[in-house]
């Protein structure tokens, strides 16, 4: 990676490390060290909480510079750009609801873990830790990632040729530029989310091992895996839908739909023209990655149900 793209993300990163330790610890950092008089197994799963947050804290910093960048790329690539204004008003809307509903369920968890959840007992570490909002800023991430996916549904409906206009070489490029990067901000969110689950997962080892009246189910860990895979594909799917017809449109641009007219047919009934075409759509299909079984379109799917692997995986191998 080049050295100039770091004079940006290591700050960034550090800088998200620095604001997860002081949501964490405020601006009295000694904690970090731990508690002499707390029990062994306790300052144990505190540090392995803390490692847990500062490590995924750097890489949220590095993940949210990579996918500023591949917005940034979208705009250059795609000659209108993703532009609201140019969509129609029910996909305004549809997108503008989507985007409305996803940031007040992040508000609506953040009032839940602040008022709602019972007092915890954190014996040593009572008031050494702020372990209710740890791990906020991966879930502002998170929404931004889920945003950005939005991003690139707006540019595709902006960038779809008018019917029946051919789809030109600018056009081309965008689609391709489109679907890599939509691959990239579902991968890159799927990354952030099922470490949101982990870090819950640490939470609650950290919780309960400072008290086991400490009200913390463990199949909330499974449940908020869930709700991040409804999330995901929430988020992915329109996009997705969006993105595959604009290829069909790139396909159809370059071998239409319908068979053309052959002198062949004159000599052997139109087989080999019929061959031909087909031949051609199908290859077509594998290059733009237009068929649902094909893996490389498939294989970044795999993100959105990590997140809720990861909650029944804690839920199966923690115990109680």
């Amino acid at each position: 990676m080049p050295t100039w793209r770091w004079m940006y993300i290591a700050p960034i990163s550090l800088l998200c490390v620095a604001a997860e330790l002081t949501i964490m610890f405020g601006f009295h950092w000694k904690a970090i060290g731990g508690v002499a008089s707390a029990p062994e197994e306790l300052t144990g799963k505190f540090y392995v909480l803390v490692a847990l947050m500062v490590g995924q804290a750097g890489l949220w910093g590095y993940l949210a510079s990579l996918c500023g960048e591949w917005v940034q790329q979208t705009w250059l690539v795609c000659k209108k750009g993703p532009s609201l204004k140019a969509l129609p008003w029910h996909y305004r809307g549809a997108i503008l609801t989507r985007f409305a509903f996803v940031w007040v369920a992040i508000g609506v968890w953040y009032f839940i873990v602040r008022k709602v959840q019972p007092v915890w007992n954190l014996g040593p570490y009572q008031d050494q830790i702020n372990i209710r909002d740890a791990g906020l800023l991966g879930f502002v991430v998170g929404g931004l990632g889920v945003s950005a996916m939005w991003v690139v549904e707006i540019a595709v409906y902006s960038s779809r040729p008018a019917a029946p206009a051919k789809v030109d070489r600018e056009q081309l490029a965008c689609y391709l530029v489109l679907r890599q990067y939509l691959a990239n901000f579902l991968t890159v969110t799927g990354i952030v989310l099922t470490l949101g689950t982990l870090s819950l997962s640490a939470s609650r080892d950290f919780v309960k091992t400072a008290s086991e009246r400490n009200f913390f189910p463990h199949d909330l860990i499974a449940v908020f895996g869930g709700v991040f895979t409804v999330l995901l594909g929430m988020a992915y799917a329109p996009a997705y839908l969006a993105l595959r017809t604009f290829g069909s449109d790139v396909r159809d641009s370059i071998v239409p739909g319908v068979l053309p007219d052959s002198k062949a047919e004159e000599k052997d009934g139109g087989v080999e023209s019929v061959e031909k075409w087909a031949e051609n759509r199908e290859k077509l299909d594998d290059l733009l990655q237009l068929q649902i079984r094909d893996w490389r379109s498939f294989g970044p799917q795999v993100a959105i149900v990590a997140p809720l692997a990861t909650g029944l995986a804690s839920r199966l191998l923690g115990g109680k």
